[in-house]
């Protein structure tokens, strides 16, 4: 008899922020909640398979040593196994990040905001002046223009600030009480592309030294070796700024030389997952003066390596997973990994033993290839519907474009083979963790090889699994260049019995002055300029708005109303030209309070309520 696995947002319990510390396992274990209909994260101990809840709504955790730090609200504290936990920082504004010492020093960062929400309502307001070409950012609002950063030193005698600025600081990594890492902004919201260069404040001298070059554009993450010598960064660029690997570099201080140490496979890409409420905190590590591992997007999943200060580099890792985080010493290397089929496990790598997995096992996925029309080796997965009968098949496409599907754990695709759907994912040309010329392959070229990937990898699982797919009842969807690509694919074939596209850009000159992103997105990827005649027959020609009267297929539009990536116009645009020139049934549904990932990270109850109006759009159309 076949088991149909039901999941739930609110069963699934993704953990992350692994650290390990005088023999005891902890992690941030975080969940959506349905009553209060918010996410949450926890402070948990792993032991002998089980979990002990330490801290509740923990908004992240540090380790210096043998110590362990957590954040509550504005407060950082020292964690103590045995006596109650001390309190080391309090702050009236928010606290973006925090780094701990050997010493016990706590270096952090605060945020001062004159409009800290998003459409506040005030008995009062003012007006709002906007003077620079970047103004909003999505999931956030607004820029606030007097907002202001304060890096900030608590010790056990004084708190003082030694940096302050107007633009994002990124604390990254202390070493002692006499050397801080952090990033800040070097161009200003005026700028057609915003860069970051990694500092060194130097306490004892009051002085700051920069680290990145020119031709870095962005850094992302950084690290001192134990002893100090050393730096090891991950960044990108500046070539192809919208679609550039990220690469390990290495900054030696006596030397004063900057080197690349990895950049044949992409150091900071993750795989898109539904389930991971707190995104990975790092992606490198040293373990001593010369040694440090790191870790790497590839084909789909995560590789863990080890490399050392010679420039040799090891792959120690390679299994069809994505790693969350993961914690080496001289006793123990474990990783918190997600599969297709298990949202959240922690794996000893010394033994490959599961040493904590909380959750039933659910329906993996199969993952095949296929070859593309430049015969290149195109990944897809394949989930078959829980019932293991013939059903229909849902032909899902990942945003981006850069972007990838890979061997996570994904409760959506779940949620559709428990509701009898087949479900196949692809990485087509465009997607990342296939090296720099498979990502540029789409620049300039949308709607065209990716496309054809997509249509060929689906026609390549209909004829792999007959048994299990009704070729009659075909759907498409999809969400952000998903959305376009379901929108562009409507367009141009009459395969599909419906179609659902979220968050899609369906009018490339409109998204060029409203997306917060708009203004090099488009020059980046479609290669031209909106404001000049030739450019706007481009962008008019790869804009799925254009075939609308050539939709022969239903479509649901989903689209959050706070969205500022893909603004909601471009699903109103769309509905309204179906509307107009068309009597294919088309549906609009606004998501309100919801930013562009409202399908990741968006309310739980929305959440929820799209999942059904999805299931219910596609019972409408079998």
């Amino acid at each position: 008899m076949t088991v149909t696995i039901n999941p739930n947002l609110f069963e699934i319990f993704p953990l992350s922020d692994l650290h390990v510390l005088d023999g005891h396992t902890y992690a941030l274990r975080s969940h959506a909640r349905e009553t209060e209909n918010d996410y949450v994260s926890d402070l948990v101990e792993l032991h002998d398979g089980e979990f002990s809840i330490l801290v509740e709504q923990v908004v992240q955790i540090r380790a210096q040593g043998q110590h362990l730090y957590y954040q509550v609200d504005n407060d950082i504290f020292r964690f103590h196994p045995d006596a109650a936990d001390e309190k080391v920082v309090s702050e009236k504004t928010k606290i973006t990040n925090f780094v701990p010492t050997n010493t016990g020093t706590i270096v952090y960062v605060t945020l001062v905001e004159k409009y800290p929400k998003h459409n506040l309502v005030l008995d009062k307001p003012t007006l709002h002046s906007i003077k620079t070409l970047t103004y909003k950012a999505d999931n956030k609002g607004y820029i606030d223009t007097e907002q202001h950063y304060y890096l900030k030193v608590q010790t056990f005698e004084k708190n003082w600030t030694i940096v302050s600025a107007k633009t994002p600081l990124v604390l990254l990594d202390a070493f002692a009480d006499s050397r801080v890492l952090y990033t800040r902004q070097t161009t200003s919201y005026d700028a057609l592309y915003v860069f970051n260069e990694l500092v060194e404040y130097q306490v004892a001298a009051d002085k700051t030294f920069v680290i990145s070059h020119d031709g870095i554009a962005e850094v992302s993450e950084a690290q001192y070796s134990t002893n100090g010598a050393d730096v090891l960064f991950v960044a990108q660029d500046k070539q192809n700024l919208n679609h550039r690997m990220s690469a390990l570099y290495r900054f030696n201080f006596a030397e004063n030389t900057l080197n690349g140490i990895f950049q044949s496979e992409d150091v900071a890409a993750g795989i898109s997952s539904d389930t991971i409420i707190k995104g990975q905190a790092r992606h490198l590590k040293w373990l001593d003066d010369d040694n440090f591992v790191f870790q790497t997007g590839y084909h789909g999943h995560s590789r863990l390596y080890i490399g050392d200060l010679s420039g040799a580099v090891t792959l120690i890792r390679d299994e069809r997973e994505q790693i969350v985080d993961f914690a080496f010493d001289d006793e123990f290397a474990m990783v918190l990994r997600s599969t297709t089929d298990h949202p959240s496990q922690l794996i000893d790598l010394t033994t490959k033993a599961v040493q904590f997995d909380e959750h039933q096992t659910y329906p993996i996925a199969q993952k095949y290839v296929f070859l593309s029309e430049n015969q290149a080796i195109i990944d897809a997965w394949f989930m078959p519907n829980q019932a293991g009968t013939q059903a229909p098949v849902i032909l899902y496409v990942h945003g981006g474009p850069h972007a990838a599907y890979g061997d996570t754990f994904f409760l959506e695709f779940q949620q559709l083979t428990a509701l009898g759907y087949n479900v196949v994912f692809i990485n087509p040309h465009g997607s990342t963790t296939y090296g720099q010329a498979f990502m540029d392959a789409v620049i300039q070229h949308y709607g065209e090889q990716d496309y054809r990937d997509l249509l060929t990898g689906l026609d390549a699982a209909i004829t792999q699994h007959p048994e299990l797919i009704d070729a009659t009842r075909q759907y498409i969807i999809g969400g952000s260049y998903g959305g376009y690509m379901t929108t562009w694919a409507i367009g141009h074939t009459t395969r599909f019995k419906a179609a659902i596209a979220q968050r899609p850009v369906t009018d490339w000159m409109m998204l060029a002055g409203t997306s917060d992103i708009g203004s090099v997105f488009i020059t980046d990827e479609m290669g031209v300029s909106p404001y000049d005649e030739s450019g706007r027959q481009v962008l008019y020609h790869k804009s799925p708005i254009a075939y609308v009267k050539t939709v022969r297929t239903p479509i649901l539009l989903l689209h959050g109303e706070y969205d500022m990536r893909t603004p909601l116009s471009q699903s109103e645009a769309y509905f309204t030209a179906l509307k107009m020139t068309n009597d294919v049934e088309v549906e609009l549904v606004r998501l309100p309070q919801s930013w562009h990932g409202v399908s990741r990270n968006g309310l739980p109850n929305l959440r929820v309520l799209r999942i059904e109006k999805m299931q219910s759009w596609l019972n409408h159309h079998q």
